[in-house]
């Protein structure tokens, strides 16, 4: 049995998928690291800041003690003639009768530089010996740290001066551990907070990467289900933001894919089913001229013919230009001018009775050649319709602030169940009866006024003539 083989098809729509997820990963990775450093770096930055701010708050519980002794120092009595260690030890012992430290802190005075009393219940014994020559030797308030059984301590030594003589030292420690400790389970608690919050980012980055992708994959999806032949399919809209705008303007390019495919489908079937007829004839008079008196007798027939391919060919690709945005070039073009070069090319065309019904003295912004071409084929209609010494006449007004061109005549008329038809291409001929039309001029009128924005109206009745309106909006009066 041969292996088994994956088709292109698949191997694309794997390709694609293998994609897709990659990019959708990509998107849910940078959201990670984003949200991820920016946690880090706030937990450590919260946990900076809250130790800076037990520091500070430390060193203003030690002030604030220190505040305190000096405060009960100043106020005690002295007794005459007492000895200054004397007086020293009278006011630490009245201080720590009287006063309880916090559970993180302790008391401890010196006399003499010798430890004398400390607080009871401290977290740990100040037995440092080194710490103790410091603290008991100072002379000015200073600031100092000691390693303990509880952790790491901060103190304030205060001299208690008696008669310009220090006679002792008032010491007051603060643990550190304790507050660090608390520091750390809100630090726990804040990074808990953040990886919940990471995990929700996460989430929702997923699914919004996805919900912003999805117009893409469909984009993608549908580009590859589109052919020449169908290009029906359209991408839903995908919002207002920038995506929303390229689904838009790829349905906008589909759209133009659209018609124009379609303009050379038309044109093409158009083309064959029109210049058949012309080439057959052309190729049958030729065949039959098998002398020169046959040839003089078929070349009119021939040429006839190739004038007429000629003239289909030319409008069959008017229409189809008329499908491309560079159509018609608008410019300041005079009305009552456009009424009256149309009689004027007009009276040439055939033996009728031309009437100018009259035009406003305005400007329009349109494309004049398109406008006489339009106006031109709805005269040459008119002759075809109507017999020697027949009623044709142009004119032109604004109604409700729309241009309106017009041709009547006093012909055969349309019957009322084929206006609709008479603007479809190859559908005049079959209805005139006369003249030799290839059923492209009302179609090339109906483009040239839909090219205007604007439209063809027909009012006709058999046996009561016709009139064609060309209505253009008033956005194109200057």
């Amino acid at each position: 049995m041969p292996p088994m083989t994956m088709s292109s098809t698949t191997t694309e729509r794997h390709h694609h998928h293998r994609l897709r997820i990659s990019a959708r990963l990509r998107i849910l990775g940078v959201t990670m690291a984003i949200v991820t450093a920016t946690s880090l770096a706030s937990v450590v930055l919260l946990r900076a800041l809250l130790i800076r701010d037990q520091d500070r708050q430390n060193d203003r519980r030690l002030v604030q003690e220190a505040d305190e002794f000096a405060e009960v120092a100043a106020a005690a009595t002295l007794v005459p003639n007492e000895a200054g260690d004397v007086a020293a030890r009278r006011i630490m012992e009245q201080y720590l009768r009287t006063n309880v430290p916090d559970a993180d802190e302790a008391f401890l005075t010196f006399v003499s530089t010798v430890p004398f009393l400390a607080s009871a219940d401290a977290p740990a014994a100040l037995d440092d010996a080194a710490w103790s020559a410091r603290s008991g030797a100072a002379v000015a308030s200073a600031y100092d740290v000691v390693a303990t059984d509880a952790g790491q301590a901060r103190t304030l030594a205060v001299p208690l001066i008696i008669t310009d003589t220090v006679a002792g030292v008032f010491t007051v420690a603060v643990w550190e551990d304790p507050g660090r400790a608390r520091i750390d389970r809100s630090v726990k608690i804040a990074a808990l907070v953040s990886g919940v919050a990471l995990l929700g980012a996460l989430a929702v980055s997923w699914t919004t990467a996805g919900r912003v992708l999805r117009p893409l994959r469909a984009l993608a999806d549908t580009s590859r289900r589109i052919t020449e032949t169908d290009l029906s399919e359209r991408i839903p809209s995908a919002g207002r933001d920038e995506i929303g705008a390229l689904v838009e303007q790829y349905n906008d390019m589909l759209d133009r894919l659209d018609r124009s495919f379609a303009a050379q489908r038309a044109f093409i079937d158009d083309a064959g089913h029109e210049l058949r007829t012309p080439l057959t004839i052309a190729r049958g008079h030729a065949e039959l001229a098998d002398s020169a008196e046959g040839w003089a007798t078929a070349r009119p027939f021939v040429l006839a013919e190739l004038d007429r391919m000629a003239r289909i060919v030319d409008d069959l690709l008017l229409l189809a230009k008329a499908e491309q945005p560079d159509f018609v070039t608008r410019r300041p073009t005079d009305v009552p001018d456009l009424v009256a070069d149309a009689l004027s090319r007009g009276r040439t065309l055939a033996d009728r009775a031309w009437l100018n019904d009259g035009a406003p003295n305005v400007v329009a912004m349109v494309d004049q050649q398109r406008l006489e071409q339009a106006l031109l084929n709805l005269v040459s209609n008119a002759v075809r319709h109507t017999s020697v010494g027949g009623v044709i006449a142009v004119g032109a007004d604004v109604e409700g602030g729309d241009l309106r061109l017009w041709v009547r005549d006093d012909g055969e008329g349309i019957d009322v169940a084929d206006h609709a038809k008479v603007f479809q291409r190859f559908q005049s001929a079959a209805r005139a009866g006369r003249g030799g039309s290839a059923g492209l001029g009302l179609a090339i009128v109906h483009a040239i006024a839909s090219a205007h924005h604007g439209s063809v109206e027909l009012a006709s009745a058999l046996g009561h003539g016709a009139t064609f309106t060309i209505r253009i909006p008033g956005s194109s009066l200057a």
